[in-house]
């Protein structure tokens, strides 16, 4: 017996059998390409010079204050951690899976904005068992679930404490980690990793404070040494495997404003020629790609002057589509580069030439 979670309401019945009695959950298809396509939305509007609240905007005494791109992960980050606050004893493990559920079924509505990697990862954290620890006392007023949709939204990102389905307390990122390892154990080993974390917090070194360096280094570098430390076991064992990580031309190049970035960047070129010579007896194969500029919505904000600077820097004279990063990231997982590791490979338009 599953339960299927869309655009349409969930019974009564169904909140029961999740919350108490850990039926299963999946996502209908049509209602996640509804969500992907909101998202696309959402994306558009960022890139607008015209403000949108809780888009671009701040929120409550800020909701009139233009955020940059590159802060906006940042303060979602930080709304989420400074709402995850409370006291008192812990709510049943069963009121906080029905309110899982019911908020995954309204993000499953296609009109939320949010990206479709996290109602995947809501339902994972479902169907995997894993609770996050949320306490009585915190919110007050018309905004009486924000902390606790803030501790379950803290788990997604890895961060807090939370109960496994035996009820054991443990740190959210380890629990994350031992539910891919029971995946794997259940459907077979993970063939092809591609680690592609990665934000930038622009600011000159003398400026940057140690929370964004921080930031940076956790989200880019240490993230990136999470996701493959949590699948190489597996990989070991099997005896094959491509990893792929994406670094950056701001790792050999440099850049103003960019100390953070360039050093993370950095490093994940350090870990994959030193996990390259690690792991090639194991039969896995470990390379990166280092894209230039790529037009995302980031780059699509940039002032024309600032943008016109870069493409003189470029010889073909274009930023990077998405699908020019993707192929290159295809080839080094596939068997045509089964003899290719510990490689570095610019995907930057002639930008890194000679690097």
């Amino acid at each position: 017996m599953t339960i299927t979670v869309g655009i349409g309401a969930l019974t009564i019945t169904d909140v029961v059998n999740v919350a108490r009695h850990d039926t299963p959950i999946i996502l209908d298809p049509a209602a996640l390409a509804e969500v992907a396509k909101t998202r696309q939305h959402i994306e558009e509007l960022a890139t607008e010079p015209t403000p949108v609240y809780g888009v671009s905007t701040g929120f409550g005494a800020l909701a009139r204050r233009h955020i940059p791109q590159e802060l906006r992960t940042q303060l979602q980050r930080s709304l989420v951690r400074s709402h995850a606050a409370g006291s008192g004893p812990e709510v049943e493990r069963d009121v906080i899976r029905a309110l899982m559920l019911l908020r995954l079924s309204t993000l499953m509505t296609g009109r939320t904005g949010v990206r479709p990697v996290v109602v995947e990862t809501y339902a994972a954290l479902l169907n995997a068992g894993i609770t996050p620890i949320v306490y009585e006392y915190g919110s007050l007023g018309c905004s009486g679930d924000l902390a606790p949709l803030a501790h379950c939204a803290l788990a997604l990102m890895g961060e807090g404490d939370v109960r496994l389905a035996d009820g054991t307390k443990t740190p959210a990122a380890d629990a994350l980690a031992a539910a891919l390892a029971a995946a794997t154990e259940a459907h077979g080993p993970i063939e092809v990793l591609v680690a592609s974390a990665g934000i930038n917090r622009e600011s000159l070194a003398a400026r940057t404070s140690s929370q964004m360096w921080d930031e940076v280094i956790s989200a880019d570098l240490t993230g990136t040494f999470n996701t493959v430390r949590a699948v190489t076991p597996a990989m070991m064992r099997a005896r094959k495997g491509r990893i792929v990580l994406v670094s950056s031309a701001i790792a050999a190049r440099g850049g103003v404003g960019l100390s953070a970035y360039g050093a993370a960047k950095g490093g994940v070129e350090g870990l994959t020629r030193s996990l390259a010579r690690e792991l090639a007896p194991r039969g896995i194969t470990v390379n990166a790609v280092a894209p230039g500029f790529v037009t995302t919505a980031m780059t699509a904000s940039l002032p024309d002057h600032i943008r016109t600077a870069y493409l003189e820097q470029i010889p073909l004279g274009r930023f990077a589509d998405v699908a020019d990063i993707a192929g290159p990231v295809l080839f080094l997982a596939s068997p045509a580069a089964a003899y290719v590791t510990g490689a570095i490979l610019g995907v930057d338009g002639g930008l890194g030439m000679g690097r």
